[in-house]
């Protein structure tokens, strides 16, 4: 275990801590989204609503990536890690009942502060089955960049705690989402770390299915828009606060994450 540790120190030092294949890919994920995004805005005039094309760039980034360097081999192979047909229905439940009393808690929480609190009814007007697709959609494009690309090779090299919060911090930077004025936006940051450290516990009990982080993420940002506050300063700080509990607790007892700790 010492040695390995080393290892990890000695491949820092040396080499840096992102690859270049991971530099290049998050640059082309980052900069290609704003392209997307764009694209969205103008398709948004003719459809009537948004197609999370900015969502698929991490897909995309990772689709080019492996095939520009294994070529259509490397793609196929790619893809069968994706585990398909092994999605777990058991850890699927698991992981909407989770984030559905996360809300709930959060949602508490806020309420006991003065701030307003928003019922599960008060959103469902804004809701509708293409929504609810385009959530799917952008919810694939991003795990496929994600969990089943980047996630694995941090991981590799430095341990499933230490790459599920890297890929925390680029998440949320990528998301760029500065909601609550600057203090808000560190929050955010720190939230997606906590549901990275949250996805890799599904990802990893999993057996590195796509399908059941992808119904993780898609729980995630269904719920979050059928029953959740306005993003004020007090509901970044609660929703930290609620979701770093359950990250602390997965790192703590979960067998994923225990030879990290271990080491």
């Amino acid at each position: 275990m010492m040695d390995n540790k080393l290892d990890k120190q000695k491949h820092f030092w040396q080499k840096g801590f992102f690859s270049q294949e991971e530099v290049r890919f998050y640059l082309l994920t980052y900069f290609g989204t704003f392209v997307l995004f764009l694209l969205a805005v103008l398709l948004m005039q003719i459809v009537k609503f948004e197609i999370p094309l900015h969502q698929c760039m991490p897909a995309i980034g990772a689709f080019i990536m492996i095939g520009s360097s294994s070529g259509k081999l490397g793609i196929r192979n790619f893809i069968k890690d994706f585990h398909l047909p092994k999605v777990s229905i058991k850890m699927s439940i698991i992981s909407i009942v989770l984030i559905y009393c996360a809300f709930l808690l959060t949602e508490f929480l806020v309420s006991l502060t003065g701030g307003q609190h928003v019922s599960l009814g008060m959103n469902l007007g804004n809701f509708s089955p293409i929504i609810f697709l385009m959530i799917i959609l952008g919810s694939v494009g991003e795990e496929i960049g994600w969990r089943s690309y980047l996630l694995p090779k941090l991981s590799a090299r430095y341990g499933r705690i230490c790459g599920s919060v890297v890929v925390g911090i680029l998440w949320g930077l990528w998301h760029g989402n500065f909601y609550g004025e600057g203090l808000g936006f560190v929050f955010y940051v720190l939230t997606t770390i906590e549901l990275s450290i949250i996805f890799t516990w599904v990802f990893e009990n999993t057996n590195r299915n796509l399908l059941n982080v992808v119904v993780l993420h898609t729980a995630f940002n269904t719920i979050g828009l059928l029953f959740s506050s306005p993003f004020t300063l007090t509901y970044r700080l609660i929703s930290c606060a609620v979701f770093g509990v359950i990250a602390i607790a997965l790192v703590v007892n979960s067998k994923v994450f225990r030879l990290d700790l271990i080491d």
